[in-house]
């Protein structure tokens, strides 16, 4: 009896090992594959604010007054200078990019609901 019970043992703790190395394999090649389908590995961002991609963006003091840009972007309270149409253009002229797509972050201000009325409400 024990040793059938030992077998037993031995086998649930080997399917065990096995399922959780497929699960494990399985959600890597999920992660991989929808990663792989919405990123060029090709692709490059170009920012003109070197905040954007540096770690710990959130430079400065958010108190600080600082003047209106009519090219900067707002992204969680802080400011940075985006890329205008001439800078776009500029990328497109060159000869070692390839292909040159501008990436847009929608941040809507505020959102209306024709039930409610004229009233704004806070996305």
């Amino acid at each position: 009896m024990r040793t059938i019970l030992t077998s037993v043992a031995i086998a649930v703790g080997g399917f065990a090992i096995m399922a959780s190395l497929m699960v494990g394999e399985g959600a890597r090649q999920y992660v991989d594959r929808i990663i792989s389908s919405n990123i060029d590995p090709n692709g490059l961002i170009i920012a003109k604010d070197k905040r954007v991609v540096a770690a710990g963006a959130a430079t400065g003091s958010r108190n600080e007054l600082t003047e209106y840009n009519p090219n900067a972007k707002s992204y969680y309270g802080q400011d940075y200078d985006t890329l205008t149409q001439s800078d776009i253009e500029k990328l497109r002229q060159r000869k070692d990019l390839k292909n040159v797509e501008p990436g847009y972050q929608l941040q809507p201000k505020y959102v209306t609901f024709s039930v409610k009325g004229d009233k704004k409400y806070v996305a």
